[in-house]
């Protein structure tokens, strides 16, 4: 399974910092996964999606000014029907308007336990000693982050009180930070006790610089109003081990606690409860870097067990192919022919990928319609042995080690195989039909003979038909040659009575 993760650009954005921190944990995960951040449709498309299963986006709704405004309908439209990717996003909204994706992903741990990505932040570390309580918030500029009512509050209850505020303004939404020099103007022009301290900062901080903000403080209160979508802000206090005071809004789902509501408590009650019950160490261990990276993890892994393989063959033996070899290689294709209305090719997939070929088909229909579908392969309809797979090659100047063979004439495709010229040319990798379910053992035990001598191994035993077919109807046979694959590989990838796709998904490579 190979994995990308598709972040933002903009740091001062809390989606691409939640981004981030998914990222700065599922990296050190056993996934095959590489992180992008991309801006716009251009840097998307130079990627190389050939070979990837699944792209995890940190998307969000925003419109065409958005951080996501490049990715829409039409792009993940052609993802899914080019390469057959599976997209999945996390929920920052439950708007989505523009876009679809094959999954979603709640962010709220309360309804589907996708774990809380926190910051690897030192608490062991010597906690400042304040000489009164200090009291923070911290979060991008917006009416409805409540800044002024908790100045309000920590005014009413306190007669001594530092408050620390962090406000900086958003890319999306404030770039000129109009809205955040005037929420700034309206929480100075507050009237306070002459004991209750005000500290302000506006500059954008490292997320390093805003947990030590966050570590200093006694308490951590977040007053949003009138909010639904998850909110990344408490993760910083839950990842410093600083207690929080939050508001009964949809934003705080997932750390809500009637006893940390500042509208039912005092802060002092609060920060009691907290120091009690730990509530933030208790958190910690919940949403551990280990049950983050194990969640993300199995559902990557269910993702990837349900989706469904682009393939034209009848069992993925182009799958099986592109797995092994990779693109732009070589095939031959004997028995390439190709019927729109039931199993299609072995290699026009391939093709797809920047191979090329030589296809050879006897039924002059079956060879129009190969033809007609190649991308850059040759389609020649002619018959073996009439003429021989030596002169065919060398009529096409095929190179002589080739990447992947077909065998596929029914009924006897041992016809091919006992023509191949083993002398002038060899091959990487070999799918064989022997409808071992029609004609018995013979053409599959006569190719075993013929390419075992000739120093191949058998991967794949007894390929079975579709499973809507029926069970043990073995038809094919999967060959490698071990000069281009190492001995483990080897052992870890030997199969037998096996569907086609679960071979593709099996692999370990």
């Amino acid at each position: 399974m190979k994995v990308y993760f598709i972040n933002s650009k903009k740091k001062n954005c809390g989606v691409y910092q939640y981004g981030l921190r998914i990222w700065d944990s599922v990296k050190n995960s056993n996934l095959d996964i590489q992180y992008f951040e991309i801006e716009n449709i251009e840097e998307f498309n130079k990627l190389d999606f050939n070979g990837i299963d699944i792209i995890f986006f940190n998307w969000i709704e925003g419109g065409s000014a958005g951080p996501f405004g490049w990715y829409n309908y039409t792009v993940a439209l052609e993802l899914k029907a080019k390469y057959n990717i599976n997209t999945v996003t996390v929920m920052h909204t439950p708007d989505f308007s523009t876009t679809v994706f094959d999954y979603y992903i709640d962010q709220n741990t309360v309804n589907s336990g996708f774990i809380r990505p926190l910051y690897n932040y030192d608490i062991s570390k010597p906690k400042p000693k304040n000489n009164i309580i200090n009291i923070g918030s911290f979060g991008f500029a917006g009416d409805h982050k409540g800044f002024d009512d908790i100045v309000a509050m920590v005014n009413h209850q306190y007669d001594e009180a530092q408050i620390n505020l962090h406000i900086t303004n958003a890319h999306y939404g404030d770039a000129e930070g109009i809205h955040q020099h005037r929420i700034i103007d309206k929480i100075q022009a507050i009237e306070r006790k002459p004991g209750i301290k005000l500290n302000i900062s506006s500059e954008f901080l490292t997320n390093e610089q805003i947990l030590d903000f966050v570590y200093k403080n006694d308490i951590i209160i977040l007053g949003y109003k009138g909010t639904r979508d998850i909110s990344g802000v408490p993760d910083y206090a839950i990842s410093a081990n600083t207690p929080i005071g939050v508001t009964s809004v949809g934003s705080f789902n997932h750390v809500y606690k009637e006893d940390i509501d500042i509208s039912l408590h005092t802060i002092p009650e609060i920060l009691e409860y907290n120091l009690k019950n730990n509530y933030p160490e208790v958190l910690r261990k919940e949403w551990s870097r280990e049950n983050m990276i194990s969640c993300f993890e199995n559902l990557m892994k269910i993702i990837y067990e349900n989706m469904e393989l682009k393939s034209y063959s009848q069992v993925c033996q182009d799958q099986f192919a592109l797995k092994l070899i990779g693109k732009n290689g070589y095939f031959l294709d004997l028995g390439a022919g190709w019927d729109p209305s039931l199993v299609n090719s072995n290699t026009l997939l391939l093709e797809e990928n920047g191979w090329n070929g030589v296809c050879i088909e006897g039924n002059p229909q079956s060879a129009e319609r190969r033809r007609e579908a190649a991308i850059r392969a040759e389609v020649l309809c002619v018959y073996v042995p009439q003429t021989t797979i030596s002169e065919i090659l060398k009529s096409v100047n095929a190179p002589k080690v080739i990447d992947y063979v077909s065998l596929d004439i029914e009924p006897m495709t041992i016809v091919g195989l006992e023509n191949f010229p083993f002398d002038e040319y060899e091959f990487k990798v070999l799918t064989f039909e022997h409808d071992f379910y029609v004609h018995g053992p013979k053409q599959k035990d006569d190719a075993h003979e013929i390419l075992t001598k000739q120093g191949y191994i058998r991967l794949c035993n007894n390929v079975n038909i579709p499973e809507e077919g029926g069970l043990g109807l073995y038809f094919e046979d999967w060959y490698i040659n071990p000069k281009y694959f190492s001995k483990e590989f080897i052992e870890q990838n030997t199969f037998s009575e096996i569907l086609g796709p679960s071979v593709i998904k099996k692999l370990k490579k």
